[in-house]
């Protein structure tokens, strides 16, 4: 198979995004907003591509962002890499995450962290396969 297309997300994608995490489920930032995260992460100067089929259509998502960390350098942040379930384990995720990491890495990026559910077992292994690895465990309760 050759690789996805990657292009820069743009608000033409936004419906497709929308519908394929929808088709994920989960509590993704996209689907507890409605969609209005994504509007946010254009208006932030965030990181967001979309990698394409050969008729175009939006087969998953990556979305990152860039911030200067206090030791002057920039940090990067994977907030998410989704892709349609008929694309799954074609390579298609690690190639939006790498993708987003070289792009991070151009504007400046030293380190890339990225946050996952703690019960988000696939999440994990994802992520370990790409050289991740566990640095701290934020754990959280309700009040």
């Amino acid at each position: 198979m050759q690789p996805p297309r990657i292009v820069e997300a743009t608000a033409d994608h936004f419906d497709a995004i929308l519908a394929l995490e929808r088709t994920l489920g989960g509590a993704s930032t996209v689907l507890l907003t409605s969609g209005g995260a994504l509007g946010e992460i254009a208006a932030r100067g965030h990181e967001s591509y979309v990698a394409l089929d050969d008729a175009g259509a939006v087969i998953g998502w990556a979305w990152a962002s860039l911030e200067l960390a206090r030791s002057g350098e920039y940090v990067a942040h994977l907030h998410r890499v989704a892709v349609a379930a008929p694309w799954m384990r074609r390579g298609i995720g690690r190639a939006l995450a790498e993708h987003t990491v070289d792009a991070l890495r151009a504007r400046g990026a030293v380190l890339v962290r990225a946050t996952v559910q703690g019960d988000d077992e696939r999440a994990r292994a994802f992520l370990a396969a790409l050289g991740y690895a566990v640095d701290a465990i934020t754990m959280e309760r309700e009040l």
